[in-house]
């Protein structure tokens, strides 16, 4: 999609690694159209998404709570899916168009958290809630691994528009699915059975505020509130760095080949698989044992985060480790004595 010849000619501060002395000899397809965009264009055109992602978080949080989760996240990705399928043509006509497109994209990602939220409200019981909300965190790192080098392989085999077209169609199927199966509550779904809807309801009886005025005084005030968001503000913008920028960093710098390089791309992701099994068995031990102490659990289920933390770091470091023979640990070796 982007010629590798514009993409660092104003970027010398990093050493660049040589070609491997032995490629992968496999049929690449070339047929895709190549843009002279340079890195400050490229890093337009990647970071807009987040310009949009960024303006729907809160206004989601509260449509969500007057129109339902199911019918905003639903259209959410929907209008992302579709804007999806335009973002060729948009590349086509300019990167104005493309920039406006992705950051139209973000728009409706934007919801999916808030709207997540809004629905577990109405579905989780307060004993299965840290579990749930597990398994919902853990789809979009699942995502992530399966898509990361299910488009690399597309752009090296076929052509990189496939890419946006194979996802904004699944993209369109997942919400007629989702329109069809899910429901806002418990109440409204049509194939739950009599005895799981009874025993959500009245888990939740008590746990739904009946206050109507958000006290912004007392939450802008919390001390564990700020430390929450600067936790998680940190986090995602780790997390988000290194899924836009990864990429071309293994490419343009490590000169990763994409068929042999795809799984250094897994690796940061296993902890939260693990911290997530950590969640859940915390959650057994609280139900079944009658160990309601749910702010150590808390504690202990934070101290077990710094895990993947550690092999974050780990795996990119053993990640390099595996390109040594084959000039690949230059990038992060100090430059030789002259």
């Amino acid at each position: 999609m982007v010629d590798s010849n514009t993409t660092l000619t104003d970027n010398r501060t990093s050493k660049e690694c040589p070609e491997h002395s032995a490629p992968i000899k496999i049929h690449h397809n070339h047929t895709g159209k190549k843009y002279q965009w340079d890195a400050e264009t490229q890093g337009w055109i990647l970071g807009s998404f987040f310009y949009g992602y960024i303006i729907t978080q809160i206004p989601g949080g509260y449509i969500a709570s007057r129109i339902g989760g199911k019918l905003l996240l639903g259209f959410g990705i929907l209008g992302t899916a579709v804007f999806t399928l335009f973002t060729p043509m948009a590349a086509d006509l300019g990167v104005v168009a493309l920039i406006v497109l992705r950051a139209l994209e973000g728009l409706g990602e934007g919801v999916t958290f808030p709207a997540m939220h809004a629905m577990w409200s109405s579905w989780a019981p307060p004993l299965e809630r840290s579990k749930l909300l597990t398994i919902s965190y853990a789809g979009a790192q699942l995502g992530t691994v399966i898509s990361l080098p299910l488009s690399g392989m597309i752009c090296y085999y076929m052509d990189w528009t496939y890419v946006f077209y194979l996802f904004g169609i699944i993209g369109i199927v997942w919400f007629i699915l989702w329109m069809w199966i899910v429901s806002d509550t418990p109440e409204t779904h049509k194939t739950i059975s009599h005895y799981e809807k009874e025993y959500i309801v009245s888990s939740l009886k008590n746990q739904l505020s009946s206050q109507k005025v958000v006290p912004w005084v007392s939450i802008l005030k919390s001390l564990p509130l700020w430390a929450i968001v600067i936790a998680h503000f940190s986090y995602n913008w780790t997390f988000y760095t290194l899924l836009t920028l990864l990429p071309t960093y293994m490419k343009e710098i490590l000169r990763f080949n994409v068929q042999e390089g795809w799984n250094a791309q897994q690796l940061s992701e296993v902890a939260s698989k693990c911290q997530a099994s950590a969640k859940q068995s915390g959650d057994y031990n609280v139900s079944s044992y009658g160990l309601h102490n749910t702010g150590g659990h808390m504690k202990v289920t934070s101290a077990l985060g710094w895990g993947e933390v550690v092999s974050r770091c780990t795996g990119d470091r053993e990640a390099l480790r595996s390109l040594r023979g084959r000039g690949g640990d230059c990038a992060a070796s100090p430059p030789p004595k002259r």
